[in-house]
C-alpha cells in the first residue's frame, strides 16, 4: 500500500462545513447493546450508524469504511468522509495483533473490525453515546473502614462501660 494512513484531498472547506452543518443535528447513540461480562451497556455498530445517518441526511457528506491489509499483514479500517464536491478525508486505524487465544482468527479479526469501525465511526463525526467508559464499568468505590472505626471507636463517657470481665454473681 502507497498511501498514507491518513490524509485529504480538494478543497475542505465544503467538507468541514457541511459536518458541522451535521454535527449541529447529531445525537448521542443509543446504548442498545448489553455486555454481560462487565454487566454494562453500550451503543452497537447500527446504534452508531443509525445517530450518523440522521445527523449527515442530505449534507452531500458520505462515510465509508474499508477493510484492509496492510503491507506487514496488519489489519485495519480505513474510515473516509467524502463530500459532494469531491474533496475528501481519510484515516486508517491499524487493528492490533491477535493474541492468540480460541476460535477462528477469522471471526477474531471480524469482531474487532466491528469494534474499530464503531470506534472510527464515533470519532470522526463526534458520535457520543453519554458516559464514555469503554464497555469498563464504573470503578468500585474504596472499601470504606468508616464503620469498622466507628465500631472500635470507644464510647462516650457518659454511656455505661461494658465490663469485659465476666461478673461473678
Amino acid at each position: 500500500m502507497d498511501r498514507p494512513l491518513h490524509g485529504q484531498s480538494g478543497d475542505m472547506g465544503a467538507l468541514y462545513a457541511a459536518i458541522a452543518t451535521a454535527q449541529e443535528r447529531l445525537r448521542p447513540a443509543i446504548e442498545d447493546g448489553q455486555n454481560p461480562h462487565f454487566r454494562s451497556t453500550y451503543a452497537t455498530l447500527d446504534s452508531c450508524w443509525a445517530a450518523a445517518r440522521a445527523a449527515l441526511a442530505g449534507s452531500g457528506v458520505c462515510v465509508l469504511q474499508l477493510p484492509l491489509t496492510l503491507p506487514d499483514g496488519s489489519w485495519g479500517i480505513e474510515t473516509r468522509l467524502g463530500h459532494s464536491s469531491g474533496c475528501e478525508l481519510w484515516r486508517t486505524w491499524v487493528l492490533p495483533a491477535s493474541t492468540g487465544g480460541r476460535g477462528n482468527p477469522l471471526q477474531s479479526a471480524g469482531a474487532s473490525l466491528s469494534l474499530a469501525r464503531r470506534y472510527a465511526l464515533s470519532a470522526v463525526l463526534g458520535i457520543t453515546t453519554g458516559d464514555d467508559t469503554d464497555g469498563e464499568p464504573p470503578p468500585s468505590p474504596a472499601p470504606s473502614h468508616n464503620r469498622r472505626q466507628a465500631e472500635r471507636r470507644p464510647e462516650p463517657p457518659s454511656a455505661p462501660q461494658r465490663s469485659t470481665v465476666p461478673s461473678t454473681s
